[in-house]
């Protein structure tokens, strides 16, 4: 990237400022079974800086910095790196991150087999459901206040009944329906 000084751009992102620098065609040699393979690799560093409040504290206001790093098998131009880096990459870097968190933290996701294709994607969309309802409810205001009173696996059982239709209350449902709840995540 020092040899091409020319292939970087700045760019104001929302609050944040992104200093693009890229290098392309660069060869990449690797050796499978005693054989030297090279393919040809284009890479992209982006510098990133934001000023963060800390409003509830201690209403200073931090400088930050991070730098991510990006590997390509397509060229890196000038009209194409926001775009690929900010938009495309990172939307994947969370959704890899969702991933990470139902294979390592206690969700057990790891990589299931079945002759029965129909049964993993069955699987797979149990588990994301599984996940979205865990974060609904570990940042809802009105459902952790629940969770508090009767317990995860009260509100568990309470929720599956609930799904099944089983202990659907008219006179409960009227009643909150009028209370015309706000629902609000926690921060």
């Amino acid at each position: 990237m020092r040899l091409e000084p020319e292939n970087s751009i700045q760019v104001n992102w929302g609050e944040r400022q992104q200093i693009y620098q890229w290098a392309n065609d660069i060869e990449y040699e690797f050796v499978i079974n005693k054989r030297i393979h090279t393919e040809i690799i284009h890479v992209v560093i982006c510098l990133e800086s934001w000023k963060e409040a800390h409003t509830r504290s201690s209403k200073n206001i931090e400088e930050k910095k991070t730098q991510y790093a990006w590997i390509s098998s397509k060229k890196i131009l000038e009209k194409n790196v926001f775009k690929r880096c900010t938009k495309v990459a990172r939307y994947r870097w969370k959704i890899e991150n969702n991933f990470l968190i139902e294979k390592h933290q206690g969700y057990y996701f790891e990589h299931c087999y079945s002759y029965n294709w129909h049964a993993m994607k069955g699987f797979h969309y149990l588990m994301k459901i599984g996940h979205f309802l865990n974060a609904l409810v570990l940042n809802s205001e009105i459902i952790l206040d629940i969770v508090y009173d009767i317990g995860i696996r009260g509100f568990i059982h309470k929720l599956k009944l609930s799904l099944t239709g089983v202990i659907l209350d008219r006179k409960r449902i009227i009643e909150v329906r009028q209370k015309q709840h706000i629902w609000k995540l926690t921060v």
